[in-house]
């Protein structure tokens, strides 16, 4: 990720929120998924928006008037937000129910990478386990996700 310091950036903003936001402090794991699913539909718009623009149309009823790169910035905002109340949704967990974000990003990086032997190699050094469409990646992916349960 070449933005990473933006990352380091943003957790450090959301501590600093944690420590001195009355809202923050209070709100809760459920609030802020609610805000979350939001995110999403806000999201899902801008894209179709995008998508709409790309196509020269103007099915979603947003005025035609609007640039494609004021769409593309439209979604960036949004899938910055969708950012944002994830890493606040793990600080609120963190604070509420005690789970270690460190950990939690350590699991999924670890899923992700065994599920995934088609992009990384299960030794240091070996061989990538073959996948050249979706289908085959998927089906790889369900596969070793069936073996964890």
């Amino acid at each position: 990720m070449e933005n990473s310091l933006e990352l380091v950036k943003l957790l450090n903003v959301i501590q600093q929120l944690n420590e001195n936001c009355a809202f923050v402090k209070e709100v809760n794991g459920y609030e802020i998924l609610s805000f979350t699913k939001s995110e999403c539909d806000e999201i899902m718009i801008e894209m179709e928006a995008l998508e709409s623009h790309c196509r020269g149309g103007n099915e979603t009823g947003f005025s035609s008037s609007v640039s494609e790169d004021a769409a593309r910035t439209a979604l960036q905002t949004e899938a910055g937000d969708l950012v944002f109340n994830a890493l606040l949704l793990c600080h609120i967990l963190a604070r509420d129910y005690s789970i270690d974000l460190n950990a939690a990003i350590q699991s999924v990086r670890e899923k992700v990478t065994r599920r995934s032997p088609h992009v990384f190699p299960r030794t240091e050094g070996g061989e990538v386990e073959p996948a050249s469409t979706r289908a085959e990646a998927e089906a790889i992916w369900q596969r070793e996700k069936a073996k964890e349960h």
